[in-house]
């Protein structure tokens, strides 16, 4: 079983055939509660940018300023500022989206993302949120509201993994002791 990671893998995808913005908006969980009125305003606000194979889109550590979609391509996350295989944490593709904690504080990155292949990605930075909390408040909290409902699930999805290790680290320690007893 392939497991995926709480933080960086995307617990959240659906395959779908339409690629608009704004049907790849909706598929994001932090926009998916909105109406089409809505997702058109936002289609309007996100950047496009394209980014070649192996190009940085961020480094860990530098200021974070808003999140990623991918419509195209490939992304890998590394652990530091090196974008090799050995440091990948993991690799995502289109419909998969990252850098979403940056929507909130803007804390330092805690990861670099590189992108793999010749990519196209949407961009929602924290400012454009902000404005839309000033000016549409609804529409704002709607927002919030689904980030926090991405976070509480990653959360709950990290709790388990921890359990799991610790009752897997729990038997390893009772296997010791047994056999340690036995040597005796």
């Amino acid at each position: 079983m392939k497991r995926v990671s709480a933080l960086w893998g995307n617990i959240f995808k659906e395959q779908a055939e339409d690629k608009s913005i704004i049907s790849i908006l909706k598929r994001v969980p932090i926009f998916s509660q909105l109406t089409k009125t809505e997702l058109n305003l936002i289609e309007k606000i996100v950047y496009l940018r394209n980014y070649h194979e192996d190009e940085i889109i961020f480094v860990e550590g530098e200021q974070g300023a808003g999140m990623y979609i991918i419509e195209s391509g490939k992304v890998r996350i590394c652990l530091g500022p090196n974008t090799d295989e050995a440091h990948e944490i993991v690799v995502l593709e289109a419909g998969d989206f990252f850098g979403d904690l940056a929507l909130i504080d803007d804390a330092p990155r805690s990861a670099t993302a590189v992108a793999l292949s010749s990519s196209r990605l949407i961009g929602f930075f924290r400012s454009d949120l902000i404005s839309i909390i000033n000016r549409m408040p609804r529409m704002g909290v709607k927002i919030q509201h689904n980030i926090l409902k991405i976070l509480v699930r990653r959360l709950r999805k990290t709790d388990k993994n921890l359990n799991e290790i610790q009752e897997e680290l729990r038997r390893a320690t009772e296997r010791t002791h047994q056999t340690e007893g036995s040597q005796a």
